[in-house]
């Protein structure tokens, strides 16, 4: 984890937080495509599968932001090396 490893805490968490809300809104919008393929009544239009994909990742990346924020915290609190 080169990419993290010299962040301040709030720089780390913001890149967990982008990393895993791509990652989540990415595989929740690619399911509802592959689900939605299959159904008869299904919107024709992009736009609400883009909007959900937004909805979702600013969501998840607000999230897992804030809980590894919490947690970079509790590791320096706790960090007993020095």
């Amino acid at each position: 984890m080169k990419l993290i490893d010299n962040k301040k805490p709030k720089t780390s968490s913001l890149i967990m937080g982008f990393i895993f809300g791509t990652l989540i809104a990415s595989g929740y919008s690619i399911m509802s495509v592959i689900i939605c393929s299959g159904l008869l009544i299904c919107p024709k239009a992009w736009e609400p599968f883009v909007f959900i994909f937004l909805l979702v990742f600013l969501f998840i990346t607000a999230f897992f932001t804030v809980i590894f924020l919490i947690l970079f915290k509790l590791y320096k609190f706790f960090d007993i090396s020095n």
